[in-house]
C-alpha cells in the first residue's frame, strides 16, 4: 500500500510539475514536446527502457544500501558519508544514460538554464539601473 501511494505522489508532482512549466513556459514548453524524454537515434525502445531501469536499480540500490539502519548501528560513520555513494551513483548513472534517453536534459538546458539567466540578467539590469 505504501509504495502504491509512493508511485501516486511521484506521478501527481509530475503532473504539477509539468502544469507549472506549461503555464510558465507555454511556448518553449510547445516546441520541446512538453520536455519528454525521447530515445536517441540508434537506439531502440528497449535499450532505452533497459537503461531506465538498470540506472533506477542502480541508483535505489545504492540509496538502500547507503541509509541501512544495519550499517548506521554498526558503524556511526554512515549517516555522515550517505551523500557521497548516492551523490556518485546519480553522477554515474546520468553519465551513461543521459546519451540514450536524454533525462530532460533539452529541459534543462532550454527551458531552465534559460529561464535563469533571463532572471539573472533582468535582476544585473535593474540593479545597475537603479544605482545599486
Amino acid at each position: 500500500m505504501r509504495a502504491l501511494f509512493y508511485m501516486l505522489a511521484q506521478v501527481c508532482g509530475a503532473i504539477c510539475g509539468a502544469g507549472l512549466v506549461k503555464g510558465f513556459q507555454k511556448e518553449l514548453f510547445s516546441r520541446y514536446g512538453g520536455a519528454t524524454n525521447t530515445v536517441k537515434g540508434g537506439y531502440s525502445r528497449g535499450t532505452a527502457l533497459g537503461a531506465e531501469i538498470v540506472g533506477t536499480f542502480i541508483l535505489v540500490f545504492t540509496l538502500f544500501s547507503a541509509t541501512d539502519e544495519k550499517h548506521r548501528a554498526r558503524d556511526s560513520f554512515v549517516p555522515i558519508l550517505a551523500p557521497l555513494p548516492i551523490g556518485f551513483s546519480v553522477f554515474v548513472v546520468h553519465l551513461a544514460t543521459i546519451p540514450i534517453t536524454g533525462l530532460a536534459a533539452i529541459y534543462y538546458e532550454h527551458i531552465l538554464k534559460a529561464s535563469a539567466l533571463k532572471a539573472l540578467s533582468t535582476f544585473r539590469r535593474n540593479s545597475f539601473t537603479n544605482g545599486s
